[in-house]
């Protein structure tokens, strides 16, 4: 996000290519996708959107410039703003594991992703199973949750929702049958 210039360019491996074009789509754009390597040298994808009013409405929401790592989330009290904003996060910096979810952010960030998972879990023996660890490196936690009823949880998040990453979805499903889902 570039504040003073007003654009927004939306960085991502080749390999999810897929995501931009339904960005694009969803926001009716005629912009089209380019092309570049990245600092690993790894091929990206990228788009370059040019909006006063996008821009503006990131910025209300806490998404500025260099925020990687340092973002605060937005607390949504519609739970299906929240669900589609806890997916995204998942989708950006989050692994889907064969037996659970983590995700690596700011203390704040990883504090909401294990607040939304509260909603769904089942606590036994009022122990929580869901891990919040202390800093790993710099100011970044790790927020992780393993346990069979993830997989069934992140299924039930997932399985219909179109905005979502296509491969972090797919593995939620794969993942879902292979523990005898479906």
């Amino acid at each position: 996000l570039n504040e003073e210039r007003h654009f927004l360019s939306l960085k991502l491996g080749i390999k999810d290519e897929n995501h931009l074009l339904k960005f694009l789509s969803f926001l009716g754009s005629n912009d089209s996708i380019r092309y570049d390597y990245g600092g690993s040298g790894q091929q990206i994808c990228y788009v370059v959107l040019n909006s006063v009013y996008f821009c503006n409405k990131l910025l209300e929401y806490g998404i500025f410039q260099g925020k990687s790592m340092k973002e605060v989330p937005c607390y949504f009290s519609d739970k299906d703003l929240k669900i589609a904003y806890f997916l995204g996060l998942l989708d950006g910096d989050g692994c889907i594991l064969d037996t659970g979810i983590s995700f690596v952010g700011s203390y704040e960030t990883c504090s909401f992703m294990k607040d939304v998972m509260s909603e769904f879990v089942v606590y036994k023996d009022g122990y929580s199973y869901i891990n919040l660890h202390d800093k790993f490196h710099n100011d970044l936690y790790v927020f992780s949750l393993h346990r069979k009823e993830v997989i069934e949880i992140m299924y039930n998040l997932y399985y219909d929702k179109l905005y979502t990453l296509d491969r972090k979805r797919q593995k939620v499903i794969t993942n879902y049958k292979r523990l005898g889902g479906i």
